[in-house]
């Protein structure tokens, strides 16, 4: 019996220290130091193509989103999420990134803790960064512990985005992203995002191969159509990307 609750436990604590877990990129894949964050991962439950992890929790969480949306109207970003329970919690706090690395506050809204209600809140950014928008949302509880929601993107002012070579096409385990002009790989922060404006993937490089080109491993990512953005300080490069 003793032996059984020790494996239960060591599981427990596994499967918690994942949720924000950083992989070290394997040799080759050419990343001097690259951090690999799976962005989407373990956080909630949630339905086919809306963002959230399908892995399973072992405890009970206070809030259950149904959604976490955020889109441009205009020259603003609208945010709107929905809970489906609350239970203890206390706050939203609102997170804005340029990159989808580099989080800052931005606002909060404070929870109504309705309980087994379906709860529907929003909030306007008025003055987002032109070119791409990251955003999330904190979810903190009474007690002070707190999870993050799956990162959204929004991307202002498309004409202040330069396009970015990436081969092959379909891609299916790993690409070639070529450098453009006056980029040379320091620094580099590329996002992979899927069709539903969710940040799938995020690896960041330091330096780059010979010929100023970077292998993007791909991971997982089921087949579809995503969106690479390479972040070089102020400018945004994208492109799309098929994979098969």
């Amino acid at each position: 019996m003793k032996r059984i609750i020790l494996i239960a436990s060591l599981l427990l604590s596994l499967h918690a220290s994942s949720q924000n877990a950083i992989f070290n990129g394997g040799n080759g894949d050419g990343f001097a130091i690259n951090g690999y964050a799976e962005i989407a991962g373990n956080i909630f439950n949630g339905g086919n193509g809306d963002g959230w992890a399908t892995a399973v929790n072992m405890i009970n969480l206070p809030v259950h989103f149904t959604y976490f949306k955020a889109n441009a109207i205009g020259s603003a970003v609208l945010l709107q999420w929905q809970t489906s329970s609350e239970q203890d919690a206390d706050r939203f706090e609102i997170e804005r990134s340029e990159d989808g690395m580099h989080f800052n506050y931005l606002s909060r809204i404070t929870a109504t803790g309705a309980g087994n209600v379906a709860t529907t809140y929003e909030y306007t950014d008025k003055s987002p960064f032109p070119g791409d928008n990251y955003y999330r949302l904190k979810q903190v509880d009474h007690n002070g512990t707190y999870v993050y929601t799956p990162i959204k993107l929004v991307s202002m002012d498309k004409f202040q985005v330069h396009t970015l070579v990436v081969y092959p096409q379909p891609a299916k385990d790993i690409v070639t992203v070529k450098l453009p002009p006056g980029v040379d790989g320091k620094n580099v922060v590329m996002n992979i995002i899927n069709s539903g404006g969710a940040l799938e993937k995020q690896l960041m490089s330091t330096s780059a191969r010979s010929d100023n080109t970077l292998l993007l491993p791909l991971g997982h990512l089921a087949k579809g159509i995503y969106f690479l953005h390479l972040h070089s300080g102020n400018k945004v490069y994208v492109s799309p990307l098929v994979v098969d």
